[in-house]
């Protein structure tokens, strides 16, 4: 027998509830509750709070001509992720001139 209600803890998680708020409200394991919400079938988000890109800064940053990997550092994010957005948006780079 479980020491856990793991209907009313999926219920909470799938509800929004963080694994840092089950645990405090139910007193289950951060790790456990995430081992034993996978075995049940429940897709685990991401841990932390959710990252905001502001896309039309990325946009005109890359849009200028500076260099992606600065672009990406100055936003926190991959250089990847510059690539996608300048790319969804349409967005060619600027190409310096050769020095």
């Amino acid at each position: 027998m479980s020491a856990y209600d793991w209907a009313a803890i999926r219920a909470a998680y799938e509800g929004g509830a963080s694994l840092d708020v089950i645990f405090n409200r139910f007193g289950a394991d951060v790790s456990h509750a995430s081992r034993k919400l996978r075995a049940m079938g429940v897709v685990m988000r991401r841990r932390g709070a959710p990252r905001v890109i502001d896309h039309d800064a990325v946009i005109a940053a890359y849009a200028s001509g500076r260099k992606t990997a600065d672009v990406a550092r100055e936003f926190g994010i991959s250089v990847h992720t510059v690539y996608h957005i300048a790319s969804a948006a349409g967005v060619r780079h600027y190409s310096r001139p050769k020095r």
